[in-house]
């Protein structure tokens, strides 16, 4: 049977191996949170890049949206000014017909294929 001091000798010579056993074990946890700690950093790179493409996507398309509609809104503007154009030539002419009185129609000259109307119109008197 082993006596007191046996075994404390026994403690007392495994104490180095035991410590070098622990600071091994020590360095390798060390080694594999330095690993893990790395590829979180990395994995956490590529998310940011990810999302930083998508907002970028996102504000290239938006951009692009907002070109369209002022294009969209410069065009309905146009033809919009084109209409008020258009109806301000027809108004001017209208006025201008509504001032003029029929004067003489002619018949037509000859029988046949071709015949022809002449209207003559005259500037309408003003009514004072």
């Amino acid at each position: 049977m082993e006596t007191v001091e046996t075994i404390k000798e026994s403690m007392e010579s495994d104490i180095p191996r035991l410590q070098e056993a622990i600071k091994a074990e020590s360095l390798e946890r060390e080694d594999a949170n330095a690993a893990l700690f790395s590829k979180a950093s990395e994995e956490l790179r590529k998310l940011r890049d990810r999302v930083d493409a998508q907002r970028k996507a996102r504000e290239d398309t938006e951009e692009a949206m907002l070109e369209m509609l002022k294009d969209m809104v410069g065009r309905i503007k146009a033809d919009i000014e084109a209409e008020r154009s258009d109806r301000k030539a027809t108004e001017e002419t209208l006025l201008a017909l509504l001032e003029l009185s029929l004067i003489h129609i002619s018949e037509p000259t000859r029988l046949g294929m071709i015949s022809y109307a002449v209207f003559c119109l005259k500037k309408k008197k003003k009514k004072k």
